[in-house]
């Protein structure tokens, strides 16, 4: 990339930086929900400290105002991804001999503190939904939809992995589910519920005509327009608005009770078996323990165990014919 003789500009900094990362994302090395993130971060650079500003001129003050921005706009958590962000940024400038030396960040450009970011999560409120909530949210949901919430439940699938996960993926006479894990390409398996299964069977048979049948020909889920239903802005998702319409029509919306609370509720949940490794198996978590790492095989029966268990959480009492 050719730049000015006076050294890099941001703008520069950030184009370099942005094609390096779509190098990585097109060899699936980077998920586009990544880049994505990557890129909103660079514009905010651009914006705050001007596209033709001289990477080397960057001084501490620069930085401390960068970070009252995201103040603005961002709370605890998002501000700590993005400070992040901006240092790996900053980061590959001078790996890339973009700069000579890396720059001065200074005393106030910093993630929030531990204690900061207790107090929000603490404010937020626990993102869990109750067995009651569930039912309710079951009853009012469209038949796509509901299927998407008893995967959340009972498999702790997110909104990506409701929007990409494909008839491949899912053993639907065996009752089981194995889908990588979008974000990490970590192995899952997962037995369904057969109120799952039921359920998954109905959002197959409602499906509408595709608009792309190369794309989506085997989509689970496709919308009533024929795209997909994920989308690498989670807040631009399909799943997630629909499921903020389904949460504010049956009053059960407060903040932090979104799609993705389904996957807190099953490892909180699931974690009551007390088989942990088998609930990070099914959420697809990394065990970097000794013992994760010898560990080569976990069994159906441990993996079943934990999805009885939420299921008996769930629908323990109650007639499930």
């Amino acid at each position: 990339m050719d730049v000015r003789q006076d050294g890099v500009t941001v703008a520069e900094m950030c184009n370099h930086f942005l094609s390096a990362k779509r190098r990585q994302a097109d060899a699936g090395e980077l998920t586009e929900r990544s880049w994505t993130d990557y890129h909103r971060t660079c514009k905010r650079l651009t914006r705050v400290f001007g596209r033709e500003r001289l990477v080397s001129d960057l001084r501490p003050d620069d930085f401390a105002d960068l970070r009252d921005d995201m103040g603005k706009t961002l709370g605890p958590t998002a501000t700590a991804s993005e400070v992040n962000r901006t240092r790996v940024v900053c980061k590959y400038a001078c790996d890339a001999d973009l700069i000579d030396r890396p720059l001065k960040f200074g005393p106030n450009f910093k993630r929030p503190s531990a204690k900061t970011l207790r107090l929000q999560r603490a404010k937020v409120g626990k993102k869990l939904f109750t067995a009651a909530q569930l039912h309710t949210l079951l009853e009012a949901a469209s038949k796509p939809l509901r299927a998407m919430i008893l995967l959340g439940v009972n498999c702790g699938y997110g909104n990506a992995d409701c929007g990409q996960l494909r008839h491949r993926h899912v053993e639907i006479d065996g009752e089981w589910v194995e889908f990588p894990r979008p974000k990490t390409g970590i192995h899952r398996r997962a037995k369904l519920w057969p109120e799952t299964v039921s359920a998954l069977k109905d959002a197959w048979d409602v499906r509408p005509s595709l608009r792309d049948k190369a794309a989506h020909d085997d989509l689970w889920f496709v919308t009533k327009r024929g795209h997909a239903w994920h989308k690498d802005d989670i807040a631009d998702s399909p799943v997630t608005k629909e499921f903020r319409k389904l949460t504010d029509g049956t009053g059960i919306y407060r903040r932090g009770l979104n799609f993705y609370a389904l996957r807190h509720t099953f490892e909180t949940v699931g974690g009551e078996a007390k088989d942990q490794v088998a609930v990070n198996a099914v959420m697809g978590h990394v065990d970097t323990s000794m013992a994760g790492v010898y560990r080569e095989h976990i069994s159906d029966d441990r993996l079943e165990a934990v999805a009885d268990h939420v299921r008996q959480w769930l629908y323990g009492g109650r007639d499930n014919a």
